[in-house]
């Protein structure tokens, strides 16, 4: 069985689009409310990202 490809995000402003949220205010450093996130369908758990996100 073949798995899919993780997708992967090299911007932070490409991660805010693919999850619904507004532009970020800086190219570099965002704070997201979680509460404010769309649910991602089940095939799209495996993410990459090229930033660092904090918990």
């Amino acid at each position: 069985m073949r798995t899919a490809q993780p997708r992967r995000f090299k911007t932070i402003t490409e991660f805010h689009q693919f999850r619904g949220l507004p532009k970020p205010e800086h190219p570099l450093v965002s704070v997201i409310n979680v509460a404010n996130m769309m649910p991602l369908p089940d095939a799209e758990t495996n993410m990459v990202n090229d930033f660092y996100p904090l918990p």
